[in-house]
């Protein structure tokens, strides 16, 4: 599905600065565990702009960040 989608990705990265934000705001909102990383995409799709996230996971993403859109590929 990604070599599929790849001409429509765009890439992002976060900043050391940016992480530790995005640490410190996951605190604030009890993101925990392995959700931690679902919450570092999520920040990263808000930074670069996004506001829409597909994933097969609805339910990790659902809460993270209100503005986002939270879709299946199905």
């Amino acid at each position: 599905m990604i070599r599929e989608l790849r001409s429509h990705l765009k890439e992002s990265n976060l900043t050391a600065d940016q992480c530790l934000s995005a640490f410190d705001e996951a605190k604030n909102k009890g993101v925990r565990g392995g959700q931690i990383y679902d919450f570092l995409h999520a920040t990263a799709a808000v930074i670069s702009g996004c506001n829409k996230i597909y994933t097969l996971n609805l339910s990790d993403f659902r809460e993270l960040y209100p503005e986002l859109t939270i879709e299946s590929p199905e």
